[in-house]
């Protein structure tokens, strides 16, 4: 089998007069928990929307398991094993966390079906430390365990892939080594694969093992951590780095 599994060919996004995504091209592998990087404004939340369906592309091709899916829905996408959280966390205010959870699962399996996935409701809420909140809703709850909340529904959908975007922004450094073990936890026990943006270059050295940099809508690097952060292109991009 090959371990692609996504394959961003020369994609092009336009908002007007605006180019988010310039030719970017990149690979996703299997197996692996991939960190992306880059200044603000670089492109990094237009790639996931454009991976995701939220957005499509102005041209070029994102590439699943060797099938095109630009301009797909975006349930369909999910459906074939992608799954997202945002920079803001989105639970459902009208539901209690565990019904968030049996919410993502069912939508994960397809409208009537069931998750046959390995992953349960109560094994998340626990690995998550949700348990004694199973009943309780999203908005009497702190923003870390709301940023839980949203990676216990991406991970509920089945999805054998989830894209992180800036998760663990403005937690503590305690806060975001409990993310890091959590990717950890998820990845080498039930095989999700993971990509995460994130500004940190310490946290994203320390959870990926393989780094891709985005700077104005193109991937200037890509490499193991270590070989990326000594870049120089890399370094210029980030100044003072």
């Amino acid at each position: 089998m090959s371990r692609e599994r996504i394959r961003c060919e020369e994609v092009v996004k336009k908002f007007g007069g605006v180019t988010a995504l310039d030719g970017l091209s990149l690979t996703i592998k299997r197996g692996e928990i991939t960190g992306i990087i880059g200044p603000n404004g670089a492109g990094k939340t237009t790639l996931f929307n454009v991976i995701t369906g939220v957005l499509s592309p102005t041209s070029g091709d994102v590439i699943l398991d060797g099938t095109v899916i630009s301009g797909l829905e975006t349930h369909e996408i999910c459906h074939r094993g992608i799954s997202r959280t945002f920079q803001s966390p989105k639970p459902l205010a009208s539901l209690t966390v565990e019904e968030n959870l049996r919410a993502a699962q069912h939508f994960g399996a397809g409208v009537g079906g069931e998750s046959d996935d390995d992953l349960s409701v109560s094994g998340v809420l626990e690995t998550l430390g949700l348990e004694d909140s199973a009943d309780s809703y999203p908005d009497q709850m702190g923003i870390v365990n709301q940023k839980y909340i949203d990676l216990a529904r991406a991970l509920m959908t089945g999805s054998t892939l989830v894209l992180v975007d800036e998760i663990m922004a403005g937690l503590t450094p305690a806060e975001k080594q409990s993310f890091v073990d959590t990717f950890g936890t998820f990845h080498d026990s039930f095989g999700i694969d993971f990509v995460v943006i994130e500004h940190d270059l310490e946290t994203i050295r320390s959870i990926s093992d393989r780094l891709i940099v985005i700077h104005n809508g193109q991937s200037i690097a890509r490499g193991s951590p270590e070989e990326v952060l000594r870049d120089q292109e890399v370094r210029e991009a980030y100044a003072g780095i």
